[in-house]
């Protein structure tokens, strides 16, 4: 099973950003606005919308690794890192007003328990 760490983003904040930013988009697309902006601003931070804990948020990858024993329900907490610590601070320099290091384990929902 993939683990992914990084900064989660709510989906207000993310919302309140793309207002910031001039764009009004449809919930379920903001991920496009803030593509492109990071492309148009060489800005090369991966991001990823998937669930947290029952929550939709928008995950600023910054760690992941496969780990083959673990589950959705039991798996190893990644820790944050001075890269990841750096990776946040482009984040909050791009107007963000926080950002918390979470562990997301099998983002994309792929895992069969086989």
């Amino acid at each position: 099973m993939q683990i992914y760490g990084g900064y989660r983003l709510t989906e207000e904040q993310v919302k309140a950003w793309c207002h910031s930013q001039g764009t009004d988009p449809q919930p379920g697309t903001y991920i496009v606005v803030i593509m492109r902006y990071l492309t148009a601003n060489h800005i090369q931070i991966d991001v990823l919308p998937c669930d947290y804990e029952g929550e939709c948020i928008h995950l600023v990858v910054t760690d992941k690794k496969a780990d083959y024993d673990a589950t959705p329900d039991k798996y190893e907490q990644l820790q944050e890192s001075d890269r990841a610590r750096a990776i946040k601070q482009k984040v909050l320099d791009q107007g963000f007003d926080s950002a918390d290091f979470v562990t997301v384990p099998d983002p994309y929902k792929v895992w069969q328990g086989w």
